[in-house]
């Protein structure tokens, strides 16, 4: 796959897994807070801790991903990111995220993109974790 094809992918996914940031409540403790965090992993590249947010089941599956994927960033910054809840009960939340993240990759210029979807989260153990896509 070519050099933008490989952007482009990691922008579909990036839509697909990610959420919104803020300099507040980035804890488990909220669905918001959960996906700062994430967030704030990929800024780091820290691929371990973005795979800690996400739901038991999913775990293996999301840290092999991300490893792939993200040793093509060089560096990645989120701006203009706004959270939505769109529904919440005690233990689901479906949550709306919208905003731009500019990503540098490895011999690549800086690419901005959009980041703008509906992100599903499960509470286990009293912490709101990410569901991976079915087809990740």
């Amino acid at each position: 796959m070519g050099k933008i094809g490989c952007f482009l992918l990691i922008g579909f996914l990036l839509i697909t897994l990610l959420g919104g940031m803020g300099c507040q409540n980035k804890t488990t403790a909220t669905p918001e807070g959960t996906i700062k965090l994430f967030l704030d992993a990929h800024e780091n590249l820290d691929v371990n801790k973005a795979a800690e947010l996400f739901a038991k089941e999913d775990r293996e599956k999301v840290q092999s991903h991300l490893s792939q994927l993200w040793a093509q960033q060089e560096s990645v910054t989120y701006s203009e990111i706004e959270i939505e809840v769109i529904s919440q009960t005690e233990n689901t939340a479906k949550l709306r995220v919208q905003g731009e993240v500019t990503i540098t990759g490895k011999d690549m210029p800086p690419q901005k993109l959009g980041v703008g979807d509906e992100y599903d989260l499960v509470k286990q153990d009293g912490k709101w974790l990410i569901k991976a896509p079915p087809d990740l």
